[in-house]
């Protein structure tokens, strides 16, 4: 008789009910890919096409997150003056993907609130790749932080009704305690369904290694963007789920082979903790 896992497992890549990745993303990787002046234009005409990723890409521009207090009307300026190219390609590419699923049927899955830990965790994710160096690119760790937690879409999608009983059942939960609930009940996390689905769509090699990898204890140390992606996320859920004060009790501390000084870390978490509402409102027009 198979296990849970792998009747899950079997689902994930058999289940008909998932759609293949759309032409839009496709597209999309390309021009994360790329970044000539063809592939800039190719931006522009998704979003165009696209009322609904129009209008968000102008929100955010407007956003407090950037400070421009609703003075941005001109998409190129959104596009390419205050957000940017890869930021703006990750956003798109992010919200192309997340409607692939179906997330009506389990009530209890807080949307916001997975928008919410995804751009928290993006936003740390680029900022401490900007502390450790040229290691890291900050944009790649930006959209890696986006993706990390896809697999969680794709559990709600296929189990609405074993993930609604256990959002129920568990409360919020931080992302370890989520994972072990997962595996509980299904036999395996949204880490090794996220895995299996970046491989199906053939996802940037770094985005897949990061969503296999982004929960390993001990942080790996050959895979330094995984490992950093995976504090961030342990950061930003003792900063969501915590009582916190300030940076100084609330900085977890991330592995000293990543060479982040402790200082610039917690200048980080405060700027965290400064944009999580903002960004609150932001997880609002994505969900």
């Amino acid at each position: 008789m198979p296990s849970r896992a792998a009747e899950a497992q079997r689902r994930i890549l058999e289940t008909e009910d998932l759609p293949p990745l759309p032409h839009v993303a496709t597209e999309l990787l390309t021009v994360i890919q790329g970044g000539n002046d063809a592939e800039q234009e190719r931006l522009r005409d998704i979003v165009e096409q696209d009322p609904g990723l129009t209008a968000r890409i102008m929100g955010w521009a407007n956003s407090a997150y950037f400070g421009t207090r609703g003075n941005v009307r001109d998409l190129d300026r959104a596009i390419f003056g205050i957000i940017g190219l890869r930021t703006v390609s990750s956003l798109v590419l992010s919200i192309v993907l997340s409607r692939v699923f179906d997330t009506r049927s389990c009530p209890a899955f807080d949307l916001t609130q997975y928008w919410h830990r995804a751009l928290l965790t993006a936003h740390c994710s680029r900022e401490g790749a900007r502390l450790k160096g040229q290691d890291l690119s900050p944009e790649d760790a930006f959209l890696s932080g986006l993706l990390h937690n896809l697999g969680l879409l794709l559990l709600v999608h296929l189990f609405p009704e074993e993930m609604d009983a256990l959002f129920q059942e568990r409360g919020r939960m931080d992302d370890a305690e989520l994972r072990a609930a997962e595996t509980e009940r299904l036999g395996l996390d949204h880490a090794r369904a996220g895995a299996t689905l970046s491989h199906r769509w053939h996802l940037p090699e770094e985005v897949v290694t990061v969503i296999s990898h982004y929960p390993d204890k001990p942080a790996p140390r050959s895979m330094p963007l995984a490992a950093l992606v995976g504090i961030c996320r342990k950061q930003v859920d003792r900063i969501l789920e915590g009582d916190p004060g300030g940076p100084e009790q609330t900085a977890v501390r991330p592995p000293s082979w990543l060479h982040i000084p402790p200082a610039d870390w917690r200048a980080l978490v405060a700027d965290l903790m400064t944009k999580k509402e903002s960004l609150r409102t932001q997880a609002e027009t994505l969900s």
